[in-house]
């Protein structure tokens, strides 16, 4: 029966110094420990966790390297929509019935699509979810010369294994095994029970497996996927609840799975930003638009549309989706591994961002080791080494270097590398391949190993882990600090060496700036192929990308340059801040009786910029006192007046007008100044009687009459005093 087991991870503190044996000794830990992470399949058998040596769950992959240029791809346009049905790479949709082995189907369907797009199968390839199915969950082999033998889980019957449940790593690790893919006529589905003579058939190879973290910010990335590999597989929580099945199709929604397991796995073909909201039921409506295309393995069932549905991008529950490289059976012949499960279980250094990791095998045959395998916790940087060794038990790298591959992968999976020259092997030859990996950041780098979720067998001298790639710790199931790791997940892959006169082609690689060029020389016999002719790498050719002063608003730029020839970044252009303003007070100015005044302000002292403006305040206009006489006038001159600003003195001054002269007693004389202001009366107007000298006022008025009568009538009058009156 399978075993749902937790796994305790072993603390493992400060490693103490063995004594010097065979080139190897335990690295004592100067960072103080190191920690084992385990992956957990919980009861359901589909799901998974990592968690750390205490049990506790942990965030495991690292999907961002933001230094390191990695497979994924950067500039490539991504549609509003899309459909993979279109380009004619999906294949037919399958029936899964009453089993739990939707994960294989969903695996199956993607390595199909990927065969198609390399244009290595039509859209008429089915290949055998059986066989996957039944040697994944058998993958204890009876062969002890199998150097996996010990690894994995048995099932009795081919119901129990095919209700048992999957998951991501099933899939991938039986496939990276050897087992498989096979076609669907050769391995009809729900047979099983196969013997062991079927598990390494394969038609194909699948070469990698990578999950992708299901974020906003990973979504671009995920459609990248689709368009590149032609679909991706992924898992959500099924309820037939959730289904709007119309004419125009069905939809998915579930709103309450934000904290629930999968249940099912699929396969996305394709999405549409623009999917209404509305098309999904009544009550269960999604927050956005946009949608999901997905492929069931359900047939055409009743909440299905011809075996496909439109799934919200508010699904919450979806953790990953992972597309599947799949590539030819030629590609090589033979696998050297221990690792007969896939990777369940981490080891890292607490505090180190690069790690070591190697596995020693023993040639079986005359073949030429070409590739090599591996899992990768997330992005990274690795370069792995192929030493010729002369004996099983020597360290990993105590032989001759003879081959090196260099590169850099973007998410957690699983990955397949070609070496840059093979090397050729002869039975009994030891070999050992060798690991660096490199992340950067806050992670931990993590060699990748089987753990003990499942069975696992691994011995003394088979795997190996190092700090610095110099010194080696042992890792086998007799050392404490290692018993429950298991093997590293590190294979080689090699092509048998069939005699031959060989036909040699040749095909230049030149040589880029820090890859060296070589000849690559292929039989076209027997297609044994090596590598000579090596050219060194060129060197950058550095190019300035000159930088800008920061302004008070805007961010500057340090120098940076790049190379011309293969636009690798070499010197980081780094943000500088902006300087902000430097401020300066405008002081204010007051005004005054005349001149108009300024309030305070503030100025950049830099920049010149205005930061507060200064308003101008009105002049005050003068505050006079009251005026004061300062040259009084008299009866015959002006006189002058002057009054003074009680705020800035100034003054002004004004003229009084004569006061004129007074004669109130009718003397002829001026009261103030008794200027004689009229002449003497003649006698005659003394003693004229006539009215007009009269001073009786009211013989004075009569006469105004008399007068006004006179000139009325023009007639003329001579006064007795001799005067004409008018």
């Amino acid at each position: 029966m399978k075993r749902f087991k937790k796994i305790i991870g072993v603390m493992l503190s400060v490693i103490t110094v063995l004594p010097y044996f065979s080139s190897l000794s335990f690295a004592q830990n100067e960072d103080g420990k190191i920690i084992q992470y385990n992956m957990i399949v919980e009861a359901d058998g589909r799901n998974t966790h990592w968690e750390d040596e205490n049990g506790n769950t942990v965030d495991f992959t690292q999907s961002e390297l933001p230094s390191v240029k990695t497979r994924a791809r950067s500039n490539y346009y991504v549609p509003a929509k899309y459909d993979a049905r279109d380009e004619g790479i999906i294949t037919s949709v399958k029936e899964q019935g009453q089993y739990g082995t939707c994960w294989a189907f969903a695996a199956a369907s993607c390595v199909e699509t990927s065969l198609i797009k390399k244009g290595l199968a039509d859209n008429t390839v089915d290949l055998s979810e059986d066989h996957l199915v039944w040697f994944a969950k058998n993958s204890l082999v009876t062969d002890e010369a199998d150097t996996t033998h010990g690894d994995g889980e048995t099932y009795p019957d081919m119901n129990s294994a095919f209700s048992a449940g999957g998951t991501w790593m099933d899939s991938i690790s039986t496939y990276a095994r050897g087992s498989g893919p096979v076609y669907d006529s050769d391995y009809p589905y729900a047979t099983g029970n196969w013997d062991e003579s079927h598990r390494y058939k394969s038609e194909f190879r699948v070469t990698d497996c990578s999950a992708i973290d299901n974020t906003t910010a990973n979504t671009t990335k995920i459609k990248r996927a689709i368009m590149e590999h032609g679909s991706v597989k992924t898992s959500y929580y099924n309820h037939n609840w959730y289904y709007n099945v119309t004419d125009n199709g069905s939809a998915y929604y579930n709103p309450d799975t934000e904290n629930k397991d999968t249940n099912h796995d699929v396969t996305v073909v394709g999405w549409d930003d623009n999917y209404s909201k509305d098309n999904f039921r009544d009550g269960y409506k999604p927050e956005n638009n946009g949608a999901w295309l997905v492929k069931g393995s359900w047939g055409d069932n009743y909440h299905l549309k011809d075996g496909y549905f439109w799934m919200s991008y508010d699904e919450k529950e979806i953790a990953s989706f992972s597309y599947y490289e799949a590539d030819s059976k030629s590609i090589y012949d033979n696998i050297y591994q221990y690792d007969g499960i896939g990777s369940y279980s981490a080891l890292s250094y607490m505090g180190r961002t690069t790690i070591y990791g190697a596995n020693v095998f023993t040639a079986k045959s005359h073949e030429t080791l070409s590739h090599v395998g591996f899992y990768s916790r997330g992005a990274m940087l690795y370069t792995i080494y192929i030493y010729k060794l002369n004996s099983a038990t020597d360290s990993p790298v105590s032989g001759t270097l003879v081959s090196t591959v260099s590169g850099a992968e973007s998410y957690y999976g699983y990955h397949t590398a070609k070496l840059t020259q093979s090397v050729e092997v002869n039975e009994g030859d030891v070999f050992s391949a060798v690991i660096k990996i490199d992340v950067s950041g806050d992670s931990n780098a993590a060699l990748m190993t089987e753990g003990s979720m499942y069975n696992a067998s691994f011995n003394k001298y088979e795997s190996y882990i190092s700090m610095d790639g110099k010194n080696w710790d042992y890792i086998a199931p007799d050392e404490g600090y290692f018993k429950t790791a298991g093997n590293v997940c590190l294979k080689v892959m090699s092509t048998d060496v069939k005699e031959c006169s060989h036909e040699y082609t040749s095909a230049v690689t030149p040589p880029t700036c820090l890859d060296d060029g070589f000849t690559t020389y292929t039989c076209s016999l027997c297609q044994n192929e090596y590598i000579s002719d090596i050219v060194p790498a060129k060197g950058h050719t550095p190019v300035t990308d000159k930088g800008f002063a920061p302004t008070c608003t805007e961010p500057g730029l340090t120098d940076g340059s790049h190379c011309s020839v293969c636009e690798k970044t070499l010197t980081e252009q780094e943000v500088i801040d902006a300087l902000e303003h430097d401020a300066e007070f405008d002081e204010a100015v007051a005004p005054t009786c005349t001149e108009t005044g300024l309030s305070s302000g503030v100025h950049c002292k830099r920049c010149k910029e205005v930061l507060l403006e200064q308003e101008i305040i009105p002049a005050n206009g003068h505050s006079f006192g009251e005026w004061v006489v300062t040259v009084s006038p008299s009866c015959t001159d002006k006189g002058e007046e002057k009054r003074e600003c009680t705020e800035c003195g100034v003054s002004e001054t004004r003229i009084i007008n004569e006061t004129g002269h007074t004669d109130s007693d009718n003397d002829g004389m001026c009261d103030e100044c008794g200027t004689k202001i009229k002449e003497d009366v003649p006698d005659t107007e003394k003693n004229c009687g006539c009215l007009c000298h009269s001073k009786n006022k009211f013989a004075s008025f009569f006469w105004k009459i008399k007068l006004f009568l006179i000139r009325l009538f023009g007639i003329q009058r001579v006064c007795d005093c001799g005067k004409a009156h008018y």
